[in-house]
């Protein structure tokens, strides 16, 4: 260590927060500010006096406190790095750092978190319930019909009474807010994309007629709607030659076999997910540690950031409360899972390899039709591979403990 020190102690304030004193050689601090002083005689301007020819005394008398202030804060600071440094300490909060100068003696107290020393044990052969992921016809059928009627084409109606299925275009007429008056809206006629209640106000009636119907479901406040158009939804006829022309597939069969085949993937990857949930529940219970404060609230104030974010306003304090409150049990639990992830695959030596790498790569090469050296070029282009590598180390260690727990499919 650079910074000459006569005693430096370390005090565990709690599991995740630290005290350190250091007693700092006077002499050295003594020897800092002088060689502060001589830089600052040298170049500083004081009227009546040429560059470096200023007395000690007149320097002292302007600038001895914020020489003073500069030293002892240049020597604060490159303490903790080195003493943080030598030491592995993994920091996360603020380093809280406070000095008492002496008249011979010199003393620096810092106060900061750090993460929580895990070591985990218990954590191979959990058992943990599984179930048979079983792909029925309906999944499929469900995602042909998604397809289909992502293809279909709405086309005016010959007839001026409304149907179910129809696309209609309406206008709202009356309403309590008056900001909703006057709107052209297009509402598609079916439970999927329209509200029941709603559907079953419109069938029936005529072109330019104009119905009344609730707000809302539950509300007793009335609005008004004027039918404008009716459109008949048409839906493209399901054969090797639509799924040829507008899915580049062979045939029907080849479809609906893939379309079962991501089913089964997607069913499967939510099925390990609550498999992995139940193990890493069981894990941190048999290795309780604490969650370092600082951690959770940066989280907690991150998360309501994003919510302003997305909501393109600012909350109000009572608003900012409530949603800080209501997330701050889960964002604990889930630096509970990082934290514990992160213990375990130290201590399994989990990494990543240049082949896992490779691998990813050409599974989005594979998925995207991209070329796989323009995918890597991608992620190196826009500073993303210790992201993509640590995304990558934490799904190894949750696979190894998956495959570590005695799993019992119902």
């Amino acid at each position: 260590m650079n910074i000459k020190t006569k005693e430096i102690k370390t005090e565990d304030v709690s599991q995740v927060e630290k005290k350190i004193i250091a007693e700092i050689d006077f002499d050295y601090y003594k020897g800092e500010l002088e060689k502060t002083y001589r830089d600052v005689i040298k170049n500083v301007a004081i009227k009546g006096f040429r560059p470096g020819k200023a007395p000690r005394s007149m320097v002292e008398k302007l600038y001895g406190e914020a020489i003073k202030e500069e030293v002892l804060h240049k020597i604060e600071k490159e303490f903790i790095d080195e003493y943080l440094k030598e030491n592995s300490l993994e920091v996360v909060s603020p380093v809280r750092p406070e000095h008492i100068l002496g008249e011979n003696n010199l003393r620096f107290e810092y106060t900061f978190e750090v993460k929580p020393v895990i070591a985990p044990s218990n954590y191979r052969g959990i058992e943990v319930k599984g179930k048979k992921v079983e792909v029925s016809e309906e999944d499929v059928n469900n995602v042909i019909a998604d397809i289909i009627e992502r293809y279909a084409n709405p086309k005016p109606a010959s007839r001026e009474i409304v149907e179910k299925g129809d696309l209609l275009k309406i206008t709202i007429t009356s309403h309590p807010e008056p900001k909703m008056v006057n709107r052209p809206l297009y509402i598609e006629l079916n439970e999927k994309k329209t509200k029941q209640f709603i559907v079953d106000a419109l069938i029936g009636k005529r072109l330019n007629e104009e119905v009344e119907v609730k707000t809302d479901e539950n509300s007793e406040e009335k609005m008004k709607i004027r039918i404008d158009e009716i459109k008949v939804i048409e839906k493209p006829e399901l054969n090797d030659e639509f799924v040829k022309k507008n899915l580049q597939m062979d045939s029907v069969d080849a479809l609906k076999k893939d379309i079962n085949q991501r089913i089964r993937e997607r069913k499967e990857n939510e099925e390990k997910a609550e498999r992995f949930e139940h193990i890493i529940k069981e894990i941190i219970t048999r290795n309780p540690f604490p969650v370092p404060p600082s951690m959770v609230e940066r989280a907690v104030e991150g998360y309501v950031h994003d919510m302003e974010h997305s909501s393109k306003r600012k909350f109000s304090k009572e608003e900012h409360d409530t949603i800080a409150n209501s997330s701050r049990e889960n964002i604990t639990y889930e630096i509970q899972k990082y934290l514990i992830l992160e213990a375990i695959g130290k201590l399994e030596g989990i990494d990543i390899t240049d082949e896992d790498l490779e691998a990813y790569f050409k599974k989005i090469s594979d998925e995207s039709g991209e070329n796989v050296i323009k995918v890597k070029a991608y992620y190196e282009k826009n500073n993303l591979m210790d992201e993509l590598k640590e995304n990558l180390r934490f799904d190894k260690i949750k696979d190894f403990i998956i495959n570590e727990s005695k799993i019992t499919i119902e």
